[in-house]
């Protein structure tokens, strides 16, 4: 059966707690859906994990993982998407906060917006960078829309830090390596941009272990200072997924579970 994202109110909840957050209508549009997308997503990270991968080339990435906790999200519980919003812009970053953060913040939503659940005992493989990398992919684009669905895809690509699996294979002749627009990691420019892993040699290090530990390239998100660190809370139950609300501080005042 389909997971289906619904609005706290259609299942009975009380509206999202949003008060004192200046969310944008496509702001609150997207969190609204964010949950049932996060769910299909870590679903479709243990199937890419636990099947016969459809690249033997993601072998050494892929064969690693399969020892990995599942990714999946299951059963009746509340969980909460970590979230930076700076202007406009939305980032999702990790994607499933620690449960323990989760818990404490929960406790800022009002009592109506709390239901009786257990919160999610946080699956931290879900938040491993290969994720993020292998969902760019080109070659794996029919997985994902397959998976996902094609809207899905583009929203968690525009949410998601960039990032870009550390292959050593030499770039063909007039070919460049995707949003890089370099033929060669030595080419990569450390100085304009932040990376991790963020020195030339731990990069190198990471290509020269390929494949018996291939290594995952990142590019985290620049927040300005005006930049807020959010948490967008969400019930799973049965065969849908709720928005219960968020909370929030700034960027600079939250502190790591």
């Amino acid at each position: 059966m389909l997971i289906q994202p619904a609005t706290a109110r259609a299942s009975g909840l009380a509206s999202p707690a949003t008060e004192g957050i200046d969310l944008s209508k496509a702001q609150r549009k997207i969190l609204s859906s964010l949950g049932h997308q996060v769910v299909r997503f870590a679903a479709a990270c243990d199937r890419l994990r636990t099947k016969q991968s459809p690249l033997s080339e993601l072998d050494p990435w892929l064969q690693p993982a399969r020892s990995w906790q599942e990714t999946s999200i299951v059963g009746t519980s509340i969980f909460a998407c970590h979230l930076t919003i700076d202007g406009t812009r939305l980032t999702l970053h990790p994607i499933i906060a620690p449960a323990a953060q989760c818990a404490a913040a929960l406790t800022s939503l009002p009592s109506s917006a709390q239901p009786q659940a257990d919160v999610l005992a946080t699956p931290a493989s879900l938040n491993e960078s290969l994720w993020p990398a292998l969902l760019r992919l080109r070659p794996l684009r029919d997985f994902w829309e397959r998976e996902l669905r094609r809207a899905t895809v583009d929203i968690l690509l525009e949410l998601l830090p960039d990032a870009w699996l550390l292959d050593p294979s030499p770039i063909p002749h007039g070919s460049v390596i995707p949003r890089l627009e370099i033929a060669s990691w030595k080419e990569l420019n450390l100085t304009s941009r932040k990376f991790i892993p963020g020195t030339a040699e731990d990069i190198a290090a990471s290509l020269s272990s390929y494949p018996e530990a291939p290594g995952v390239l990142t590019s985290p998100p620049d927040s300005s200072l005006s930049a807020i660190s959010i948490l967008s809370f969400y019930l799973q139950s049965e065969n849908r997924v709720d928005w219960l609300g968020v909370s929030s501080s700034k960027l600079h005042s939250v502190k790591s579970c």
